[in-house]
């Protein structure tokens, strides 16, 4: 259709140039020019070829419509006008001068492209009409329309993959939305809600229709008001820029719980117009949180109120952590100015040096040093010992540093100190008593030889003096003599005491089991005549085997089983013999009804040679209850009496089960 308007056109032009042209030829040349008569001959030429070259198109032509009756008449008045140019050229004058010429030239020019124009539309106008140019043409058409539809049914079909994407995608992140554990909140410009995430009904309790429309600022905590409302100013001024919050919300119940997350200002996103928020519950990482920080504290006013020595260093042996007593004592005003620094700071090279090298084995061999004596030098210059342990801190299996603690000892070297001093003095003391206890020894033997010996031979001469002078010596000589014999008996029996007292402890016995049952059946037996003659009766319960020396625990019996008789009022004597447990150790118990001690000298009748009666009353050399006492004590235990002149006594003595 557009070549046919072409044509159209350009037939026109060059009908109306033509004729404009013949117009002006007339009116203005006195004779003809060579361009002018080449370009008339050129137009009119092409003019008249026109409608010779349209011919055999109209006489294949089977239809003729409207167009094609108007192309032909046009071509035969084209070629009218051609001819016209050529009787032009036999009735022009010789010459033409001014533009006219080359006007005619161009509409030669004009008329030779219009003459191909017109070969080119001509075709296809008529071959549309023919039976073959009408199959070619529904070919063609029906090739370009086969093309179209299946670039349509691919892009129909790509368009359906893309909406399948789409939906899948928008299926997902509704899966994705609906599933999350965090929520997910629109609200509008005035913070009212306008959707919210499945996930927000688990965290706050409340459904979607329960807040739609309702603002945000009605679940705020009071005390968190003013920095939601700050949150939001920020997001005015940051749009498309998340921003994080920590806000405690009210629950559905009525508590309160702490929500984490961001919320993004995309008010300017048309898609979206509203404030978006993604949060999760935090709660119980507050509460820990909360309890780290309590116990943090806690521990810091622990740490800080201990005596001891407490610090942190790094593994470059930087102070990290200094509680109040190490502030002090390296002479550090507070310790944040103490952080960052090493002993170098504080102390001499050479004390340094000393805890530097302690620091560096713990970092290097990631084992703790403990119980490590350091001497210092404090603020004041005083030399002070310090009892250390340093601990390796290791952090995801690699040392980050290490934690001393420090306890002042110098009291205790001191005590330490005057221990050695004293045990020194002690060793001196104790090589001072074993040429002592030599010497007793040798006393002893002496006592039990040479002693004895004397005695015996003055004893012996009394009685042969008694003898041979009986019947010639008055009462009184024999009064003297008897006085002499009993002095030299009670001598004898007064060293033979004072060497068995002597005996105990010094040689070390091995302690065994031993049966007091049997103890004491052997001590009656022993003193059977004084039983036999007091008329002495004895109540004895079942006694205990303990651990001890058996003949020296015999000695004790003895001692108080002969007291109890020898120490008789006017009734015949009765001795009650009992233990009972208590504890670790058994408390034995003797009772008499014999004459009674007065309580004033409980504790006197212990010591040697201390005698409550004279030789007049009752015969004795003091040491007895001397001997029970330094062998009840030497067994771990101790004796005392509780007695009442008239009433009888009773002795007790503890010993040890093991």
């Amino acid at each position: 259709m557009k070549n046919k308007v072409f044509f159209g056109v350009l037939t026109i032009f060059f009908t109306t140039s033509s004729v404009a042209a013949q117009v002006y030829n007339q009116n203005k040349l006195s004779s003809p020019s060579w361009p002018y008569v080449l370009g008339s001959f050129v137009a009119g030429i092409s003019l008249i070829l026109i409608p010779i070259i349209i011919w055999p198109y109209v006489a294949r032509s089977k239809q003729w419509k409207l167009v094609h009756k108007s192309v032909f008449l046009l071509a035969l008045l084209s070629g009218v006008i051609g001819i016209g140019y050529f009787f032009d050229l036999m009735n022009s004058r010789p010459t033409a001068t001014g533009i006219e010429l080359w006007f005619r030239l161009l509409i030669a020019l004009v008329s030779l492209v219009a003459l191909f124009l017109v070969l080119k539309v001509a075709r296809t106008a008529f071959e549309e009409t023919s039976p073959v140019g009408l199959e070619k043409l529904v070919a063609d058409r029906t090739a370009a329309l086969s093309e179209l539809n299946k670039r349509l049914e691919l892009e129909i079909e790509s368009r359906k993959l893309a909406e399948k994407e789409v939906a899948k995608r928008e299926k997902r992140f509704r899966a994705l939305i609906e599933n999350i554990s965090d929520g997910i909140v629109l609200n509008d410009e005035t913070t009212r809600v306008l959707y919210q995430s499945p996930s927000v009904t688990r965290i706050l309790g409340y459904t979607l229709e329960e807040r739609h429309n309702q603002p945000v600022m009605n679940n705020i905590h009071p005390d968190d008001k003013e920095a939601f409302a700050k949150l939001y100013e920020d997001l005015a001024t940051l749009p498309g820029q998340p921003l994080p919050f920590q806000l405690r919300f009210k629950h559905k119940n009525g508590h309160f719980i702490w929500l984490e997350g961001v919320v993004t200002n995309l008010l300017h996103d048309r898609n979206v117009n509203g404030y978006v928020a993604n949060y999760r519950d935090i709660t119980a990482r507050k509460e820990i949180d909360d309890r780290l920080v309590q116990e943090r504290y806690l521990l810091r006013t622990l740490i800080d109120n201990l005596p001891d020595y407490i610090y942190i260093k790094d593994t470059e042996l930087r102070h990290v952590i200094n509680n109040k007593a190490n502030v002090e004592l390296i002479g550090a005003l507070n310790e944040a100015e103490t952080i960052g620094k090493t002993v170098l700071d504080y102390f001499s090279a050479s004390i340094a040096k000393q805890f530097m090298e302690a620091d560096r084995t713990v970092l290097s061999s990631g084992q703790p040093v403990l119980n490590l004596e350091e001497k210092i030098i404090n603020r004041n210059n005083e030399v002070r010992w310090v009892l250390t342990s340093k601990i390796p801190l290791i952090e995801q299996d690699k040392i980050s540093g290490l934690v001393g603690i420090s306890r002042d000892i110098t009291e205790r070297k001191k005590a330490e100190d005057l221990l050695k001093e004293l045990n020194a003095s002690l060793a001196l003391q104790a090589s001072k008593l074993a040429a002592s206890n030599t010497e007793l020894e040798r006393f002893a033997y002496v006592a039990s030889h040479d002693l004895q010996e004397p005695l015996r031979m003055v004893r012996s001469f009394l009685q042969l003096l008694k003898k041979k002078f009986e019947g010639n010596l008055d009462d009184q000589a024999q009064q003297f003599i008897d006085y002499a014999v009993d002095g030299a008996e009670r001598m004898k029996q007064l060293i033979t005491d004072l060497l068995e007292y002597s005996r105990i402890g010094v040689v070390q016995e091995k302690f065994e089991p031993v049966d007091m049952n049997v103890v004491v059946q052997r001590t009656i037996e022993i003193l059977q005549e004084p039983v036999r003659s007091s008329g002495t009766t004895f109540q004895i319960k079942t006694l205990p085997v303990v651990a001890g020396i058996k003949t020296q625990l015999g000695q004790v019996m003895q001692n108080l089983i002969n007291n109890a008789i020898k120490y008789r009022g006017e009734l015949p004597p009765q001795i009650a013999i009992d233990a009972i447990e208590e504890g670790t150790q058994w408390k034995f118990a003797v009772t008499d009804n014999g004459m009674g001690i007065d309580p004033r000298f409980s504790d006197k009748i212990f010591m040697m040679f201390q005698r409550l009666n004279t030789n007049a009353e009752s015969k004795g050399t003091g040491i007895g209850l001397a001997i029970c006492k330094k062998i009840v004590e030497g067994h771990g235990g101790k004796i005392w009496v509780e007695s009442k002149p008239g009433l009888g006594s009773s002795f007790y003595f503890t010993i040890s089960k093991r």
